[in-house]
């Protein structure tokens, strides 16, 4: 049996064409940079996360405007409390109401 991907790179939607984004529970970090371009970011309209506990997001990793812009993402119900509440990352998961 293969190693658990714990980690995601920077920049991992650059010049993709994605709409849903699903968020293995291994995964604790996720790099810089998810989206570099705008306009992919705008593509994306839904974030599944399936782990119970939160992960940490690097620098402009998910922001405001997406979310605006129609972004909603989905967590265990076990663990809405536990991702509102994380704080670590430069645009934590707390300031948002999407969860």
């Amino acid at each position: 049996m293969g190693k658990k991907v714990t980690a995601i790179g920077s920049d991992i939607l650059d010049r993709q064409n994605v709409e849903t984004l699903i968020i293995p529970k291994s995964i604790k970090i996720i790099g810089a940079n998810m989206c570099v371009y705008p306009a992919n970011c705008h593509k994306i309209k839904k974030i599944v996360c399936l782990g119970d506990e939160p992960f940490y997001l690097g620098s402009f990793s998910l922001n405001e405007s997406q979310l605006k812009g129609g972004c909603k993402i989905y967590v265990p119900d076990n663990a809405i409390d536990k991702y509102k509440s994380f704080d670590e990352g430069v645009f934590s998961l707390s300031h948002y109401s999407n969860l």
